[in-house]
């Protein structure tokens, strides 16, 4: 079994005795490049890491990433929130920073483990530069992918598949596609009640927009991998699938293909019938 964390529960304040002061200003500790960014051992503490990046991908439910020079990192976001004690004390804690995707920020926070990915829980945030243009990088999916590339925005052609339903780990808010590149199945995810401002039919070529998150497949020595997309718009529709590969041309090949076998083989019955009378 792994350990991820403990809990210890005391009567009062005064049962915390100060070793040494915290940092009162987070943003002036040094900042890490993403590149050098890594989550503690388990028998580490973590100590606040300063990092810097630009907002890749925002969701409403809190998933943040941002990314500097080919490198990214996913961060939760400190939630604004109070705590009263049983003494009856008040402790007013972090207010919510406003900030959108292409806002560069600064962010410091815990280094942590989750799921074999590094991410920076409990980050206190500040925007220091309005929204920027943030370009996709080109994804090969043919190639090995390491955990290491991960958390960056990247743009792959692929072929629709299918829509899939929900899971527990994705959320009743979240829509799943699943794709193919490169004889490469990967999934692409979105969420939001907004439409896609394209209808999707099985085989639809598509060019798909997302921060990528590699994960371990144990059935490919590649490596799996999903895309989380920011809007409707990162799944753009690059034309209507060859139309011998849909399914309504694959029913009508089927239908054709069976009539004719029928008409064969009553041609062949036919002729045996006129041969054995001939032969009368």
């Amino acid at each position: 079994e792994e350990f991820v964390g403990a809990r210890l529960f005391v009567p009062a304040f005064d049962s915390f005795t100060v070793l040494q002061e915290g940092v009162t200003e987070p943003f002036s500790l040094p900042i890490q490049p993403l590149a050098e960014f890594q989550a503690p051992h388990a028998a580490q503490s973590a100590k606040r890491t300063h990092v810097q990046g630009v907002v890749s991908l925002r969701w409403p439910s809190g998933k943040v990433f941002i990314q500097e020079k080919g490198h990214g990192l996913e961060i939760e976001v400190i939630q604004a929130r109070k705590f009263n004690d049983p003494e009856g004390s008040y402790h007013p804690g972090a207010s919510s920073v406003a900030f959108e995707v292409g806002d560069r920020i600064d962010a410091v926070g815990y280094p942590a483990n989750r799921k074999s990915k590094p991410v920076l829980e409990e980050a206190d945030v500040r925007v220091i530069a309005p929204a920027v243009g943030i370009r996709a990088d080109p994804l090969q999916p043919s190639l090995a992918l390491d955990a290491r590339e991960g958390a960056r925005l990247v743009e792959v052609q692929a072929s629709f598949i299918e829509q899939i339903p929900p899971d527990d780990e994705s959320g009743p808010s979240v829509r799943r596609y699943l794709c193919e590149a490169d004889n490469r199945r990967f999934e692409a995810r979105l969420t939001g009640a907004q439409p896609l401002k394209t209808t999707l039919l099985p085989g639809s070529r598509l060019k798909v927009t997302g921060v990528i998150e590699v994960r371990p497949n144990p059935t490919s020595p590649m490596g799996g991998f999903l895309l989380w997309m920011r809007s409707p718009a990162d799944l753009e529709n690059l034309g209507a699938p060859p139309i011998w590969k849909t399914r309504e041309m694959m029913r009508i090949l089927v239908v054709v293909g069976l009539t004719a076998s029928v008409g064969v083989g009553w041609i062949a019955l036919l002729r045996r019938q006129v041969s054995q009378r001939t032969a009368q």
